[in-house]
């Protein structure tokens, strides 16, 4: 049996991590520095080379420069 009060605080922490991750994309999109909540390094926003030749090799993501941090973003062009 599914215990719901798990459930519902799981899905709450889910939802403040979206939203934490949701403005840290936001904030490094208008070019603002933003450290990593573990090491406290920077965070960096790495993107496609080229929107013609998408990089296969390197997937666009933010990360810091330890891998505390390290989301892989999905670009539809």
């Amino acid at each position: 049996m599914i215990d719901l009060k798990k459930f519902s605080s799981l899905q709450k922490a889910s939802k403040q991590s979206f939203q934490q991750q949701k403005l840290m994309i936001k904030k490094l999109m208008l070019g603002q520095q933003v450290l990593c909540p573990k090491c406290q390094q920077p965070i960096q926003l790495n993107l496609p080379v080229s929107t013609e030749k998408p990089n296969n090799n390197k997937s666009s993501s933010i990360s810091c420069a330890k891998g505390c941090t390290d989301i892989e973003l999905e670009f539809i062009l």
